[in-house]
């Protein structure tokens, strides 16, 4: 009877994980970024405001989970729109299987750069997270995630300055610091509309969201919040290994 009682109420408890969702106001910050417009071939210009997918990065670098799924849905612009044109030096060619080393000399360019220059921002956030897919990627049968937990690892580590790998503003090079928002600024009066190339949903397709910028602030469509972030659009006839494999090249681990 008592196990009974037991396996219940932890039936119970995973059904109230898998349906949690916790939000948070999240300030995000630095002294350059650049989130490249696509539609510049070569050089490097940055859109004038952090894009929700590099929003979901930065957060993704504190937690990364394949069950967890960042929403981003508010967007806050602390700081005013400032630019820096900058001169860097990037490689051309790119790393494969076919040519798994990259001769650096020969491949350097310098490129310019339209990047911004001291961003804040402050975004709203919901982390959400999905058992069955958890399940399913770790590959263990006695898998253990929950809700509660990476909620409460998300906290923990952003309280204290931890992450999975060190946040960005679009390069590697232009680090991010990420925390709790302490309400020390507000959005500043700005308005404008700038349209976006959104996270790709197949191979084949992108989608183009509008940031329509009113008070320093945009709303992000529910359509383009749910995109990205974890393993969304698991297909159930998918190997897993070719889903994990999907995973690490997210997380920038893959070895191709």
């Amino acid at each position: 009877m008592l196990a009974g009682n037991v396996s219940r109420q932890r039936h119970h408890r995973r059904e109230e994980d898998d349906m949690s969702t916790n939000t948070y106001r999240v300030k995000i910050q630095g002294p350059l970024a650049c989130f490249t417009n696509p539609i510049f071939k070569v050089e490097r210009v940055s859109y004038n405001v952090i894009t929700p997918s590099a929003v979901r990065g930065c957060l993704d670098a504190v937690l990364w989970h394949p069950g967890v799924t960042w929403h981003v849905s508010r967007v806050e612009i602390h700081a005013p729109i400032k630019k820096i044109q900058l001169m860097r030096n990037e490689v051309k060619s790119v790393a494969s299987k076919d040519r798994p080393h990259i001769d650096i000399t020969a491949s350097r360019t310098q490129r310019h750069m339209l990047a911004l220059r001291n961003v804040c921002y402050v975004v709203e956030v919901a982390l959400r997270y999905d058992h069955e897919l958890g399940r399913r990627l770790s590959g263990h049968a006695d898998y253990r995630g929950s809700h509660g937990k990476f909620a409460e690892m998300f906290e923990r580590r952003i309280a204290t300055g931890q992450h999975f790998h060190h946040p960005y503003l679009g390069c590697r090079e232009f680090a991010a610091d990420v925390r709790f928002d302490d309400k020390t600024t507000t959005a500043i009066d700005l308005d404008f509309t700038e349209m976006m190339v959104y996270d790709p949903t197949q191979d084949d397709e992108r989608n183009v969201f509008v940031a329509d910028v009113r008070s320093g602030v945009y709303e992000v469509d529910e359509r383009f919040a749910s995109v990205g972030g974890g393993c969304h659009g698991l297909d159930d006839e998918e190997p897993v290994e070719d889903v994990r494999a999907k995973a690490a090249r997210k997380r920038g681990k893959s070895k191709s």
